[in-house]
């Protein structure tokens, strides 16, 4: 589904971030999310061990008319299968959709 928002300047909502199961075979290891809601400089990636943390939060303000923000927020760990080289993990976010690939 789509994210969902708040007009409200005091509310946070949680973005339930759409991904794919985790793709993993000996060769490949990838995981798909959507995050469409975020521009690449909202969003923070953080590994620890094998362990992959990402976090993003959006706020944009509403119409001038009622001032009220739109705060979008969302955290997801992803577990790293130990068979994976993490000097080979990459990540990428297509413009287009928004989905981030890793």
């Amino acid at each position: 589904g789509d994210a969902t928002k708040a007009s409200t300047d005091e509310e946070d909502d949680t973005v339930m971030a759409e991904s794919s199961e985790p793709k993993s075979t000996p060769e490949v290891f990838e995981v798909k999310m959507n995050l469409s809601p975020f521009q690449p400089s909202e969003i923070t990636l953080k590994l620890s061990g094998h362990e992959l943390c990402i976090d993003a939060i959006s706020t944009s303000e509403g119409p001038e008319q009622d001032g009220n923000m739109t705060r979008y927020k969302m955290h997801r760990s992803v577990k790293i299968p130990e068979n994976v080289d993490l000097d080979q993990l990459t990540t990428k976010m297509a413009a287009e959709d928004g989905e981030l690939i890793i």
